[in-house]
């Protein structure tokens, strides 16, 4: 097992939260089955597994998979205006009559940020690891800028800076917001930011009651079950 740090950049994201339909309100980090995902994925691209197959495989090789809070996040709606038609019967509509029939719009919270890290524990190959594209719906491209790999964590001081479920979150600062954990089940995750005026988030240290650990500059519990 191995501890990989992912440092990822990307204009935008959307990952909607659970239990809102209409208007699709944001988390704001990435969760962890969503990342889950995307190393699926990437898996899939490098041929190492094959169609759903790669989700499974994923979680196999995957034991902890959560966010890092590296810079200041914004959060906004926009209108988002998609040509479903296109895709659903393969040709292109003719005249304005046809677009406005192909097409519809939905209202979408956006996430703005230039810079995330992600945390990766497991036996997962390092080559997916830099085919992540994607985090989040569609729109949310994502490129890799690194990988690091460690082969042990140090014991270190102070609070973490990665999503924890809400049980072990003490103190500190920290947003909470029900997602999907790394097995695909609905967890309340404490988030390593605070919102500090409008819809703008910081980056903040979560207080947890065992001990931390340290690879890098990305910070976590010990043990199991956070």
């Amino acid at each position: 097992m191995r501890f990989f740090v992912v440092d990822v950049v990307f204009p935008i994201f959307s990952l909607k939260e659970l239990d809102v339909y209409q208007v699709a309100a944001s988390a704001p980090l990435p969760s962890p089955s969503s990342i889950v995902g995307a190393l699926g994925a990437a898996m899939g691209r490098l041929g190492l597994c094959r169609g759903v197959q790669c989700m499974e495989e994923a979680r196999r090789s995957v034991r902890v998979a959560r966010p890092v809070a590296a810079g200041p996040l914004v959060k906004s709606p926009i209108v988002l205006r998609r040509l479903r038609g296109v895709l659903e019967e393969r040709r292109v509509p003719e005249g304005l009559g046809g677009f406005v029939k192909f097409s519809d719009a939905m209202s979408r919270e956006y996430v703005f940020t230039h810079f995330l890290r992600l945390l990766v524990v497991g036996d997962v190959d390092p080559r997916a690891l830099y085919l992540i594209d994607r985090l989040g719906d569609s729109e949310s491209l994502a490129a890799v800028l690194a990988v690091r790999s460690f082969s042990r964590a140090e014991r270190c001081d102070g609070g973490v800076n990665v999503a924890v479920v809400r049980e072990v979150a003490r103190g500190g600062g920290f947003t909470l917001v029900k997602m999907l954990d790394e097995g695909g089940s609905p967890r309340v995750f404490a988030l390593p930011v605070v919102r500090s005026g409008g819809d703008v988030y910081e980056p903040s240290l979560i207080e947890v009651g065992g001990e931390v650990l340290c690879v890098g500059d990305v910070r976590f519990p010990g043990g199991h079950g956070w």
